[in-house]
Protein backbone atom coordinates (compact mmCIF):
# COMPACT_ATOMS: atom_id res chain seq x y z
CA UNK A 1 0.00 0.00 0.00
CA UNK A 2 1.15 3.55 -0.67
CA UNK A 3 0.25 6.79 1.03
CA UNK A 4 1.01 10.50 0.81
CA UNK A 5 1.18 13.03 3.65
CA UNK A 6 0.25 16.69 3.32
CA UNK A 7 0.48 19.35 6.07
CA UNK A 8 -2.11 22.09 5.38
CA UNK A 9 -1.16 23.53 8.78
CA UNK A 10 1.32 22.60 11.54
CA UNK A 11 -1.37 20.68 13.45
CA UNK A 12 -3.35 19.17 10.57
CA UNK A 13 -2.30 16.14 8.52
CA UNK A 14 -4.00 15.09 5.29
CA UNK A 15 -3.49 11.41 4.51
CA UNK A 16 -4.04 10.04 1.00
CA UNK A 17 -3.70 6.34 0.35
CA UNK A 18 -4.30 3.71 -2.31
CA UNK A 19 -4.50 0.05 -1.27
CA UNK A 20 -3.87 -2.48 -4.07
CA UNK A 21 -6.66 -4.88 -4.96
CA UNK A 22 -4.69 -7.87 -3.70
CA UNK A 23 -4.24 -6.38 -0.22
CA UNK A 24 -7.85 -5.23 -0.07
CA UNK A 25 -9.03 -8.69 -1.08
CA UNK A 26 -6.78 -10.34 1.54
CA UNK A 27 -8.33 -8.22 4.28
CA UNK A 28 -11.85 -8.80 2.93
CA UNK A 29 -11.30 -12.56 3.00
CA UNK A 30 -9.97 -12.38 6.57
CA UNK A 31 -13.02 -10.40 7.69
CA UNK A 32 -15.38 -12.80 5.92
CA UNK A 33 -13.65 -15.79 7.56
CA UNK A 34 -14.07 -14.20 11.01
CA UNK A 35 -17.76 -13.60 10.34
CA UNK A 36 -18.17 -17.22 9.24
CA UNK A 37 -16.43 -18.53 12.38
CA UNK A 38 -18.58 -16.48 14.74
CA UNK A 39 -21.96 -16.70 13.01
CA UNK A 40 -24.69 -19.36 13.09
CA UNK A 41 -26.93 -19.24 10.02
CA UNK A 42 -30.20 -21.18 9.79
CA UNK A 43 -29.49 -24.79 8.84
CA UNK A 44 -25.80 -24.64 9.74
CA UNK A 45 -23.86 -25.05 12.95
CA UNK A 46 -21.80 -22.09 14.18
CA UNK A 47 -18.75 -21.68 11.96
CA UNK A 48 -19.95 -24.22 9.38
CA UNK A 49 -21.88 -21.93 7.00
CA UNK A 50 -20.38 -21.76 3.46
CA UNK A 51 -18.21 -18.68 2.87
CA UNK A 52 -20.18 -17.49 -0.19
CA UNK A 53 -23.39 -17.60 1.83
CA UNK A 54 -21.77 -15.65 4.70
CA UNK A 55 -20.36 -13.12 2.23
CA UNK A 56 -23.80 -12.57 0.72
CA UNK A 57 -25.67 -12.50 4.05
CA UNK A 58 -23.30 -9.98 5.67
CA UNK A 59 -22.12 -8.11 2.60
CA UNK A 60 -22.59 -4.61 4.02
CA UNK A 61 -21.10 -5.45 7.42
CA UNK A 62 -18.09 -7.11 5.83
CA UNK A 63 -17.57 -4.17 3.50
CA UNK A 64 -17.67 -1.67 6.39
CA UNK A 65 -15.30 -3.74 8.56
CA UNK A 66 -12.89 -4.20 5.65
CA UNK A 67 -12.80 -0.47 4.98
CA UNK A 68 -12.24 0.25 8.69
CA UNK A 69 -9.29 -2.15 8.87
CA UNK A 70 -7.72 -0.78 5.69
CA UNK A 71 -8.06 2.77 6.99
CA UNK A 72 -6.60 1.82 10.37
CA UNK A 73 -3.69 -0.09 8.84
CA UNK A 74 -2.61 2.83 6.66
CA UNK A 75 -3.13 5.35 9.47
CA UNK A 76 -1.10 3.30 11.95
CA UNK A 77 1.72 2.89 9.42
CA UNK A 78 1.78 6.60 8.59
CA UNK A 79 1.77 7.64 12.26
CA UNK A 80 4.60 5.25 13.12
CA UNK A 81 6.72 6.01 10.05
CA UNK A 82 6.32 9.78 10.22
CA UNK A 83 6.61 9.79 14.05
CA UNK A 84 3.42 11.81 14.44
CA UNK A 85 1.94 12.66 17.84
CA UNK A 86 -1.76 12.17 17.18
CA UNK A 87 -4.17 14.63 18.81
CA UNK A 88 -7.48 13.45 17.37
CA UNK A 89 -9.25 10.73 15.38
CA UNK A 90 -8.95 10.16 11.65
CA UNK A 91 -11.76 11.87 9.78
CA UNK A 92 -12.51 10.39 6.37
CA UNK A 93 -12.94 13.06 3.69
CA UNK A 94 -13.39 10.66 0.79
CA UNK A 95 -13.31 6.86 0.41
CA UNK A 96 -13.98 4.79 -2.72
CA UNK A 97 -13.51 1.34 -4.18
CA UNK A 98 -11.66 1.52 -7.46
CA UNK A 99 -12.23 -0.45 -10.62
CA UNK A 100 -10.27 -3.64 -10.23
CA UNK A 101 -10.88 -3.96 -6.50
CA UNK A 102 -8.45 -1.43 -5.05
CA UNK A 103 -9.45 0.92 -2.23
CA UNK A 104 -8.48 4.60 -1.96
CA UNK A 105 -9.24 7.25 0.61
CA UNK A 106 -8.38 10.72 1.85
CA UNK A 107 -8.53 11.48 5.54
CA UNK A 108 -7.49 14.23 7.93
CA UNK A 109 -6.45 14.21 11.57
CA UNK A 110 -4.94 16.61 14.05
CA UNK A 111 -1.46 16.22 15.49
CA UNK A 112 0.61 18.05 18.02
CA UNK A 113 3.22 20.29 16.41
CA UNK A 114 6.79 19.16 15.93
CA UNK A 115 8.90 20.65 18.70
CA UNK A 116 12.61 21.35 18.58
CA UNK A 117 13.91 22.56 21.92
CA UNK A 118 16.88 24.89 22.23
CA UNK A 119 19.85 23.51 24.21
CA UNK A 120 19.20 23.63 27.95
CA UNK A 121 22.77 24.82 28.43
CA UNK A 122 21.78 28.11 26.80
CA UNK A 123 19.19 28.96 29.45
CA UNK A 124 20.26 31.99 31.50
CA UNK A 125 18.14 32.24 34.67
CA UNK A 126 17.02 35.73 35.70
CA UNK A 127 18.48 37.24 38.84
CA UNK A 128 16.28 36.80 41.87
CA UNK A 129 17.38 37.87 45.36
CA UNK A 130 16.13 35.66 48.18
CA UNK A 131 17.54 37.63 51.11
CA UNK A 132 14.73 39.77 52.60
CA UNK A 133 15.32 43.48 53.11
CA UNK A 134 14.96 45.17 56.48
CA UNK A 135 11.81 46.87 55.17
CA UNK A 136 10.29 43.48 54.31
CA UNK A 137 11.18 42.12 57.75
CA UNK A 138 9.58 45.12 59.45
CA UNK A 139 6.46 44.82 57.32
CA UNK A 140 6.24 41.11 58.19
CA UNK A 141 6.55 41.83 61.92
CA UNK A 142 3.93 44.54 61.66
CA UNK A 143 1.62 42.04 59.99
CA UNK A 144 2.22 39.58 62.83
CA UNK A 145 1.31 42.26 65.35
CA UNK A 146 -1.84 43.11 63.39
CA UNK A 147 -2.95 39.48 63.54
CA UNK A 148 -2.45 39.51 67.32
CA UNK A 149 -4.56 42.66 67.75
CA UNK A 150 -7.52 42.76 70.13
CA UNK A 151 -10.69 44.86 70.24
CA UNK A 152 -11.13 46.85 73.43
CA UNK A 153 -14.37 48.53 74.47
CA UNK A 154 -14.58 52.33 74.35
CA UNK A 155 -16.75 53.80 77.12
CA UNK A 156 -16.47 57.55 76.66
CA UNK A 157 -15.18 57.91 73.11
CA UNK A 158 -16.95 58.75 69.89
CA UNK A 159 -17.36 56.61 66.79
CA UNK A 160 -14.54 57.18 64.34
CA UNK A 161 -13.11 55.39 61.31
CA UNK A 162 -11.45 52.10 62.20
CA UNK A 163 -13.70 51.44 65.20
CA UNK A 164 -16.00 48.45 65.47
CA UNK A 165 -19.56 49.77 65.87
CA UNK A 166 -22.35 47.75 67.50
CA UNK A 167 -25.73 49.26 66.71
CA UNK A 168 -29.44 48.55 66.88
CA UNK A 169 -31.10 49.23 63.54
CA UNK A 170 -34.77 49.79 62.72
CA UNK A 171 -35.85 50.42 59.16
CA UNK A 172 -39.07 51.48 57.51
CA UNK A 173 -40.37 52.68 54.16
CA UNK A 174 -42.20 56.01 54.82
CA UNK A 175 -43.89 55.95 51.40
CA UNK A 176 -44.45 52.20 51.26
CA UNK A 177 -42.67 49.80 48.98
CA UNK A 178 -41.37 47.41 51.66
CA UNK A 179 -41.95 45.93 55.10
CA UNK A 180 -40.42 47.39 58.28
CA UNK A 181 -37.40 45.54 59.62
CA UNK A 182 -35.28 45.47 62.76
CA UNK A 183 -31.81 44.18 63.61
CA UNK A 184 -31.01 43.89 67.28
CA UNK A 185 -27.25 43.98 66.85
CA UNK A 186 -25.55 45.07 63.64
CA UNK A 187 -21.75 45.04 63.81
CA UNK A 188 -19.55 46.82 61.27
CA UNK A 189 -16.18 48.52 61.02
CA UNK A 190 -16.66 52.23 60.44
CA UNK A 191 -15.01 53.53 57.28
CA UNK A 192 -14.60 50.09 55.70
CA UNK A 193 -17.61 50.27 53.40
CA UNK A 194 -19.35 47.34 55.08
CA UNK A 195 -22.59 49.36 55.36
CA UNK A 196 -24.16 52.11 53.27
CA UNK A 197 -22.31 55.49 53.24
CA UNK A 198 -25.43 57.19 54.63
CA UNK A 199 -25.33 54.95 57.72
CA UNK A 200 -21.61 55.50 58.23
CA UNK A 201 -22.08 59.27 58.04
CA UNK A 202 -24.98 59.19 60.49
CA UNK A 203 -23.14 57.25 63.23
CA UNK A 204 -19.76 58.93 62.87
CA UNK A 205 -19.09 61.01 66.01
CA UNK A 206 -21.79 59.32 68.15
CA UNK A 207 -21.03 57.84 71.56
CA UNK A 208 -22.65 54.84 73.28
CA UNK A 209 -26.38 55.45 73.57
CA UNK A 210 -26.31 58.00 70.76
CA UNK A 211 -29.09 57.89 68.17
CA UNK A 212 -29.28 58.97 64.56
CA UNK A 213 -31.43 58.64 61.44
CA UNK A 214 -30.09 57.81 57.99
CA UNK A 215 -32.06 58.03 54.77
CA UNK A 216 -31.40 56.68 51.29
CA UNK A 217 -33.30 55.65 48.17
CA UNK A 218 -33.45 51.97 47.20
CA UNK A 219 -34.63 50.23 44.05
CA UNK A 220 -38.11 48.71 44.16
CA UNK A 221 -37.94 44.94 44.11
CA UNK A 222 -38.97 43.76 40.65
CA UNK A 223 -40.03 47.29 39.62
CA UNK A 224 -38.54 50.39 38.08
CA UNK A 225 -37.80 53.51 40.13
CA UNK A 226 -36.77 53.93 43.76
CA UNK A 227 -38.41 54.43 47.14
CA UNK A 228 -36.96 56.08 50.28
CA UNK A 229 -35.99 53.98 53.29
CA UNK A 230 -35.29 55.35 56.76
CA UNK A 231 -32.86 53.77 59.23
CA UNK A 232 -33.09 54.57 62.95
CA UNK A 233 -29.80 53.77 64.63
CA UNK A 234 -28.79 53.53 68.28
CA UNK A 235 -25.19 52.90 69.30
CA UNK A 236 -24.91 49.99 71.74
CA UNK A 237 -21.14 49.62 71.84
CA UNK A 238 -17.84 50.84 70.40
CA UNK A 239 -14.56 48.95 70.18
CA UNK A 240 -11.12 50.18 69.19
CA UNK A 241 -8.50 47.90 67.63
CA UNK A 242 -5.39 47.67 69.81
CA UNK A 243 -2.29 46.40 68.03
CA UNK A 244 0.54 45.17 70.29
CA UNK A 245 4.00 46.67 69.95
CA UNK A 246 6.65 44.76 68.07
CA UNK A 247 8.80 43.86 71.06
CA UNK A 248 9.92 41.03 73.32
CA UNK A 249 6.38 40.60 74.61
CA UNK A 250 5.10 39.93 71.09
CA UNK A 251 7.84 37.33 70.60
CA UNK A 252 6.79 35.61 73.82
CA UNK A 253 3.15 35.75 72.75
CA UNK A 254 4.14 34.07 69.46
CA UNK A 255 6.08 31.37 71.34
CA UNK A 256 9.47 32.44 69.91
CA UNK A 257 12.55 32.29 72.08
CA UNK A 258 15.21 35.00 72.07
CA UNK A 259 12.90 37.99 72.35
CA UNK A 260 12.56 40.49 69.55
CA UNK A 261 15.85 39.45 67.90
CA UNK A 262 14.68 35.85 67.87
CA UNK A 263 11.43 36.98 66.28
CA UNK A 264 13.35 38.96 63.64
CA UNK A 265 15.48 35.91 62.87
CA UNK A 266 12.37 33.78 62.52
CA UNK A 267 10.77 36.39 60.26
CA UNK A 268 13.84 36.46 57.99
CA UNK A 269 13.81 32.68 57.63
CA UNK A 270 10.08 32.59 56.83
CA UNK A 271 10.53 35.33 54.23
CA UNK A 272 13.61 33.62 52.80
CA UNK A 273 11.73 30.35 52.30
CA UNK A 274 8.84 32.21 50.65
CA UNK A 275 11.30 33.97 48.33
CA UNK A 276 12.90 30.64 47.43
CA UNK A 277 9.49 29.39 46.31
CA UNK A 278 8.91 32.61 44.38
CA UNK A 279 12.35 32.29 42.76
CA UNK A 280 11.68 28.72 41.66
CA UNK A 281 8.35 29.79 40.17
CA UNK A 282 9.97 32.74 38.37
CA UNK A 283 12.76 30.56 37.00
CA UNK A 284 10.26 27.90 35.94
CA UNK A 285 8.29 30.51 33.98
CA UNK A 286 11.51 31.81 32.43
CA UNK A 287 12.55 28.28 31.43
CA UNK A 288 9.22 27.58 29.73
CA UNK A 289 9.48 30.90 27.88
CA UNK A 290 13.03 30.06 26.79
CA UNK A 291 12.03 26.61 25.56
CA UNK A 292 9.09 28.04 23.62
CA UNK A 293 11.14 30.62 21.75
CA UNK A 294 9.80 33.86 20.33
CA UNK A 295 6.71 32.53 18.55
CA UNK A 296 3.95 30.62 20.40
CA UNK A 297 3.54 26.98 19.44
CA UNK A 298 0.50 26.22 17.28
CA UNK A 299 -2.00 23.88 18.91
CA UNK A 300 -4.61 21.43 17.58
CA UNK A 301 -7.86 23.35 17.28
CA UNK A 302 -10.17 20.60 18.52
CA UNK A 303 -7.95 19.86 21.51
CA UNK A 304 -8.06 23.50 22.57
CA UNK A 305 -11.84 23.61 22.09
CA UNK A 306 -12.41 20.44 24.13
CA UNK A 307 -10.06 21.49 26.94
CA UNK A 308 -11.69 24.92 27.04
CA UNK A 309 -15.10 23.28 27.35
CA UNK A 310 -13.87 21.16 30.26
CA UNK A 311 -12.32 24.22 31.91
CA UNK A 312 -15.61 26.11 31.58
CA UNK A 313 -17.51 23.23 33.18
CA UNK A 314 -15.07 23.06 36.10
CA UNK A 315 -15.23 26.84 36.54
CA UNK A 316 -19.04 26.84 36.49
CA UNK A 317 -19.20 23.98 39.00
CA UNK A 318 -16.80 25.81 41.32
CA UNK A 319 -18.86 29.00 41.18
CA UNK A 320 -22.08 27.06 41.70
CA UNK A 321 -20.66 25.52 44.89
CA UNK A 322 -19.95 29.06 46.08
CA UNK A 323 -23.57 30.04 45.52
CA UNK A 324 -22.98 32.04 42.32
CA UNK A 325 -25.69 31.98 39.66
CA UNK A 326 -23.63 30.92 36.64
CA UNK A 327 -26.45 31.76 34.24
CA UNK A 328 -25.86 35.43 34.97
CA UNK A 329 -22.20 35.29 33.93
CA UNK A 330 -21.08 36.88 30.66
CA UNK A 331 -19.77 33.73 28.98
CA UNK A 332 -19.04 35.56 25.72
CA UNK A 333 -16.55 37.66 27.65
CA UNK A 334 -15.19 34.77 29.73
CA UNK A 335 -14.74 32.27 26.88
CA UNK A 336 -11.72 33.99 25.21
CA UNK A 337 -10.00 34.33 28.58
CA UNK A 338 -10.56 30.66 29.38
CA UNK A 339 -9.33 29.64 25.93
CA UNK A 340 -6.17 31.75 26.30
CA UNK A 341 -5.48 30.18 29.70
CA UNK A 342 -6.03 26.67 28.35
CA UNK A 343 -3.77 27.32 25.35
CA UNK A 344 -1.00 28.59 27.63
CA UNK A 345 -1.26 25.47 29.81
CA UNK A 346 -1.23 23.11 26.81
CA UNK A 347 1.84 24.81 25.32
CA UNK A 348 3.65 24.55 28.63
CA UNK A 349 2.78 20.86 28.98
CA UNK A 350 3.91 20.16 25.41
CA UNK A 351 7.27 21.88 25.92
CA UNK A 352 7.93 20.22 29.26
CA UNK A 353 6.91 16.81 27.96
CA UNK A 354 9.54 17.17 25.24
CA UNK A 355 12.05 18.37 27.82
CA UNK A 356 11.33 15.28 29.95
CA UNK A 357 11.83 13.07 26.87
CA UNK A 358 15.08 14.82 26.05
CA UNK A 359 16.37 14.38 29.60
CA UNK A 360 15.15 10.79 29.85
CA UNK A 361 13.02 11.48 32.92
CA UNK A 362 11.21 8.41 34.20
CA UNK A 363 8.38 8.02 36.70
CA UNK A 364 7.75 4.63 38.29
CA UNK A 365 4.42 3.11 39.29
CA UNK A 366 5.57 3.47 42.91
CA UNK A 367 6.00 7.22 42.39
CA UNK A 368 2.45 7.50 41.08
CA UNK A 369 1.11 5.35 43.92
CA UNK A 370 2.80 7.62 46.47
CA UNK A 371 0.86 10.60 45.11
CA UNK A 372 -2.40 8.64 45.11
CA UNK A 373 -1.81 7.45 48.70
CA UNK A 374 -1.25 11.01 49.87
CA UNK A 375 -4.41 12.23 48.12
CA UNK A 376 -6.38 9.28 49.54
CA UNK A 377 -5.30 10.21 53.07
CA UNK A 378 -6.28 13.85 52.50
CA UNK A 379 -9.70 12.84 51.14
CA UNK A 380 -10.22 10.14 53.74
CA UNK A 381 -10.95 7.43 51.17
CA UNK A 382 -9.39 3.97 50.63
CA UNK A 383 -6.27 3.96 48.44
CA UNK A 384 -7.51 1.11 46.22
CA UNK A 385 -10.84 2.85 45.60
CA UNK A 386 -9.22 6.14 44.62
CA UNK A 387 -6.63 4.44 42.41
CA UNK A 388 -9.33 2.46 40.63
CA UNK A 389 -11.38 5.58 39.94
CA UNK A 390 -8.33 7.45 38.67
CA UNK A 391 -7.39 4.55 36.41
CA UNK A 392 -10.86 4.63 34.80
CA UNK A 393 -10.84 8.41 34.30
CA UNK A 394 -7.27 8.71 33.03
CA UNK A 395 -6.17 10.38 36.25
CA UNK A 396 -3.17 8.09 36.78
CA UNK A 397 -1.74 9.13 33.41
CA UNK A 398 -2.24 12.78 34.33
CA UNK A 399 -0.40 12.29 37.62
CA UNK A 400 2.46 10.56 35.80
CA UNK A 401 2.65 13.41 33.29
CA UNK A 402 2.74 16.06 36.01
CA UNK A 403 5.49 14.22 37.88
CA UNK A 404 7.59 13.86 34.71
CA UNK A 405 7.26 17.52 33.82
CA UNK A 406 8.09 18.76 37.31
CA UNK A 407 11.08 16.42 37.59
CA UNK A 408 12.37 17.69 34.26
CA UNK A 409 12.07 21.29 35.47
CA UNK A 410 13.80 20.43 38.75
CA UNK A 411 16.61 18.63 36.91
CA UNK A 412 17.36 21.79 34.95
CA UNK A 413 16.84 24.38 37.69
CA UNK A 414 18.25 22.81 40.83
CA UNK A 415 21.88 22.98 39.68
CA UNK A 416 21.36 26.67 38.93
CA UNK A 417 19.94 27.42 42.36
CA UNK A 418 22.92 26.14 44.33
CA UNK A 419 22.63 26.13 48.11
CA UNK A 420 20.91 29.51 48.34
Amino acid sequence: MTYEIERPSPCLVRLKAAIPAAEAERVRRQVTREFAESTALPGFRRGKAPMPLVAKRFAQEIKSETEERLLRAVWDEAVATEKLQVAGPLGVVEARWQDGGGFAFTGEFEVYPQVTLPPVSGFAPPEFAIEPSEEEVEAFLKGLAERQASWQGVEDGRAEDGMLVEAEVEGEFPQGGGDPFREELAVFRLGSGEVYPEIEEAVRGLGIGGEAVARRDVTRQGEEGTVPVEYKLRIKGLRRKVVPDVDDALAAQMGVEGGLEGLRKKAREVLRQAKKRERFKALREALVKYLGGEQPLPLPKRVVEEETRKAAVRYAESLHRQGVNVEELNWQELAPKLEASVAERLREELLLDHLANQLGVAVSDEDVDAVVRREARERGVPFAELKGNLAKSGGLAKIRGILRRERAVAQVLEPLLGEG
